[in-house]
């Protein structure tokens, strides 16, 4: 039988709604102009926002997928739901009586609406039955985790009776039918006909919607006769439960959330309580289920999500989503999956670990709150923290092992899909390489092993001509840096009086060089430049400028891209510690235009000349200390030596030239 709702009474659970906060309660809104807002569309997936309300009209619009209409088709669409169902959650949300009007035969309220109830007479009963047991499992379980009855009682904790039927029985006597409990999730068929309660022995969690309408649970294992040994059990799917649609914790984190356009994801329900308790309020948790791209879209449209978040500019308006799950395997499973999600969000995304592997509601035991909140601050970038797992405990593997690894850090490299972020990470493993082979030179694998990832397969070309131009300048430097370093042991114990004070001079005439590289570059040779290593430069500021500069793409990129786009090239692939670096060096006073190339490369022939000179120094000290060959550190002197003198014929046909 049907029934219908008086017209006026429509209209009054119209007037009474408020089409703002019900639509904020899943998607941030921002004012565009003086009546209306913006968001990110809940309805479908997008990266700019095209959903837009009017408040003041009482209407909404999505200008992608032109979805639109006023607070009960809102309604209808969020909940799936017919009009008078939406009318009748409506009119609940604001206390309005509404007078049904059978047509024929009694009233018959949706399944829909009588499951809701159902969750919500269930959560009465579960929080009743924790105050009534005599055991106090719950307030012992509680205090196993140093959270209190009170701090319980604001996530809605319970206790499930360890009874065959009692909120069965319970949901009977309040005029609920048993399918109805099994349609909820709150009971299971018995084979042979009757049905038992799901939540049995357990401590519980109510799972919210957006609405915060009670449509789940989560549960406990605390006994030992518990014949379910899963220690954690949920609501199945049900029409209201859809474990891929719903964060558990959300109706208490969603304002911090979106008023601090960042997210908290961990595993389970206690972890979640712990960050709150902690003072980590914007903290959810998946139920039941791995973190998945559903889960994301809640996320990014409370974030606000978009590219600003990406590139880690340093800023209060930075979106951020935080992933701190567990240190076991399963958590470690969950974090590989949040990779696979990290093109979801606009916004970048982290992960926070424990050196130990404690999950943070044991973290929090451990350590205290401030070691909680300590270790969300600290996340690190998502493929950074992955790349480090994969190359961590490098030195102890043998060269196939190491080979895997390399192999496997390139694969996570080369699946990235934003092309900044791409390139940004082919740098990091680049540098991480370096460090990480250079005791192993002697290895025959390490060559091997850098020019595979050269040749590693990638979506774009030209990024696989920048690996290849960053890997093979590695090898140089780790060719370089195995004699660089014997250099500087040996230099470290001879007297102070041998060593000769030329920071003064060598840091002026580097200074002078990085600021041709700024201002002037078309005046720099080329050919020339490409002679240059890292280690060339002597002052650290010079060095990190250096690799920043090839990083932009080098002195051929500099020349192409004009000045105002090399600066603006300069400035974001230097490290933030450099940025103020930049407008000093192009503000450094240079000679006249015209001399320009002859005094660029007089400064790169002195960088070169005196690194020469060093390494002269140091084999010549060799061969009178009477070590290693004679003959092969003669030829290293007499490679030097032509080295030098072809400088200064370069040299020499520069002034020429000029």
């Amino acid at each position: 039988m049907t029934y219908s709702i008086p017209k006026e009474e429509v209209e009054e659970v119209r007037e009474a709604a408020d089409l703002y906060d019900l639509i904020s309660e899943t998607v941030t809104l921002k004012r565009s102009g003086s009546e209306m807002y913006m968001g990110l569309c809940p309805f479908h997936d997008e990266k700019t926002p095209s959903f837009s309300v009017r408040p003041s009209l009482g209407t909404w619009h999505c200008f992608g997928c032109g979805e639109g209409g006023d607070v009960f088709d809102y309604i209808e669409k969020r909940d799936g739901v017919d009009f008078q169902e939406a009318v009748k959650i409506l009119a609940d949300r604001y206390s309005i009586p509404l007078h049904l009007e059978q047509r024929s035969g009694p009233t018959k309220f949706s399944t829909r609406s009588r499951l809701l109830e159902a969750c919500a007479e269930a959560e009465r009963f579960f929080k009743q039955s924790a105050k009534e047991d005599p055991a106090r499992h719950l307030e012992n379980f509680l205090s196993g985790r140093q959270f209190s009855l009170e701090q319980g009682e604001e996530f809605g904790c319970g206790w499930a009776p360890n009874s065959y039927d009692a909120l069965l029985s319970h949901l009977v006597s309040k005029g609920f039918t048993v399918q109805e409990a099994i349609d909820a999730g709150l009971a299971r068929k018995k084979e042979g006909g009757g049905a038992y309660d799901y939540f049995r022995g357990r401590v519980t969690w109510p799972i919210f919607d957006s609405a915060s309408r009670v449509i789940g649970f989560g549960a406990r294992r605390v006994l030992e006769e518990d014949k379910i040994e899963a220690k954690y059990i949920n609501t199945p799917e049900t029409p209201l439960y859809k474990k891929s649609r719903v964060l558990f914790g959300l109706n208490l984190a969603k304002e911090e959330i979106a008023s601090s356009r960042s997210a908290v994801v961990v595993e389970g329900y206690t972890d979640v309580m712990a960050m709150r308790f902690s003072g980590v309020k914007n903290a959810v948790a998946a139920c039941g289920t791995a973190f998945g791209y559903e889960h994301a879209q809640i996320l990014r449209r409370l974030i606000q999500d978009d590219a600003v978040g990406k590139i880690q500019l340093k800023s209060e308006k930075q979106s951020r989503v935080v992933f701190a799950f567990d240190g076991d395997e399963a958590g470690k499973k969950a974090t590989l999956k949040a990779m696979e999600l990290d093109s979801a969000f606009l916004s970048q995304t982290f992960v926070a670990r424990t050196e130990n592997g404690m999950d943070p509601c044991d973290l929090r035991m451990e350590e205290g709150e401030e070691a909680l909140k300590g270790l969300v601050e600290r996340a690190k970038p998502i493929y950074e923290f992955i790349i480090d797992g994969i190359l961590n405990n490098f030195e102890k593997k043998e060269d196939v092992e190491k080979a895997e690894k390399i192999e496997a850090a390139t694969s996570v490299v080369s699946s990235i899909k934003d092309a900044f972020l791409r390139e940004l990470y082919t740098q990091y493993l680049v540098r991480k390489l370096s460090s990480l082979l250079l005791p192993y030179l002697d290895s025959k694998l390490t060559k091997s092993m850098l020019l595979a990832f050269k040749n590693k397969s990638v979506d774009s070309p030209e990024l696989s001509e920048r690996i290849g131009i960053l890997v093979e300048r590695s090898i140089k430097n780790l060719e370089r840096k195995k004699e660089e370093v014997r250099l500087k042991e040996r230099e470290a114990k001879e007297p102070e009086k041998h060593k000769e004070s030329v920071q003064d001079p060598v840091f002026a005439c580097e200074q002078q060089l990085m600021a041709e590289v700024v201002q002037r570059p078309e005046d720099i040779d080329s050919d020339l430049w490409k002679n240059l290593e890292e280690d060339n430069f002597k002052a650290p500021v010079f060095k990190d400028f250096f690799m920043a500069v090839e990083a932009a793409g080098g002195i051929e990129a500099a020349k192409e891209a004009g000045s105002k786009e090399w600066v603006r090239r300069l400035m974001e692939s230097v490290p933030s510690a450099l940025y103020p670096t930049v407008p000093a060096l192009a503000s450094i006073p240079l000679p006249p235009a015209s001399d320009g190339t002859v005094f660029s490369t007089s400064l790169i022939a002195k960088i070169l000349e005196l690194a020469i000179m060093e390494k002269e120094v140091f084999y010549k000290k060799e061969l009178t200390e009477g070590r290693g060959s004679v003959e092969e550190i003669l030829s290293r002197i007499q490679n030097l030596e032509e080295k030098k003198q072809d400088l200064r014929r370069i040299m020499a046909g520069k002034n020429e030239e000029r």
